[in-house]
């Protein structure tokens, strides 16, 4: 019996979605169904944002931290950001392209009510005029600001991580609130945590708030992955 929810739950019983990310937990309303719908009347415009973004990032990124070295398991001493291609970095856009719709849009669906996130007046500056580009810059400010206060702070970090642990649903291919929305499989949302590690990095390392708040502890050897947002996100990356 369906009623007014309905609790999206795996076809089988898969260990790391089931046990450690807890997939079974979530539980959408029709009206999330409605929200999560609209990205496909909307991919285009996040899909050229996300490439507009992508690319704008990773260049501020790979500027601000050239001064930087980190050692590197393959290269020995490298730069921080390492040379990514454009080929390369566009194989990131599909892919992060739905996870920012979710993440700009996070709260308007019942699984974030019970979590801070930005205020009202930033998340519409996140949503609106995703093609111009000249507002590419100001969007990246707010999600350095974003992604800073949950490293010093915790501040937004359950947001985040409830962000990070809905990467096993593929929303963009839930047709129907009648049926259980489809999963994706452990290579896939391996992929997408990588793309949300490429999100967080480049973001914060080309926002120079944050790179103020990191040059002690990169100094001091400290680790930037997506373990920076606690043990729950820690567990996902671990279990897969």
């Amino acid at each position: 019996m369906l009623g007014d929810e309905l609790n999206l739950r795996l076809g089988y019983d898969n260990r790391v979605f089931a046990r450690v990310i807890k997939t079974r937990e979530f539980i959408f309303t029709e009206s999330d169904f409605a929200v999560l719908s609209e990205y496909k009347s909307q991919r285009t415009r996040y899909v050229a944002f996300s490439q507009m973004y992508l690319h704008y990032v990773y260049l501020r990124a790979e500027r601000t931290t050239a001064k930087y070295v980190n050692k590197d398991m393959k290269a020995g001493i490298a730069s921080m950001v390492k040379t990514l291609s454009p080929n390369t970095i566009n194989l990131y856009v599909v892919k992060l392209a739905h996870k920012l719709f979710v993440l700009f849009n996070g709260h308007r669906l019942s699984p974030f009510e019970e979590y801070a996130f930005l205020p009202e007046d930033e998340i519409s500056l996140l949503t609106e005029n995703l093609e111009i580009k000249e507002k590419v810059s100001e969007k990246m400010e707010i999600l350095g600001r974003c992604f800073s206060s949950c490293i010093r702070s915790d501040e937004y970090r359950e947001h985040l991580v409830r962000w990070i642990c809905m990467c096993p649903f593929d929303f963009p291919t839930w047709d129907s609130f009648e049926l259980a929305c489809p999963e994706n499989t452990v290579s896939k949302v391996r992929r997408l945590l990588d793309t949300i590690q490429f999100l967080v990095r480049f973001t914060s390392f080309a926002t120079t708030e944050m790179l103020r708040s990191l040059k002690s502890g990169l100094h001091q050897g400290r680790s930037f992955h997506l373990r920076t947002f606690g043990a729950d996100s820690a567990s996902c990356t671990a279990g897969l």
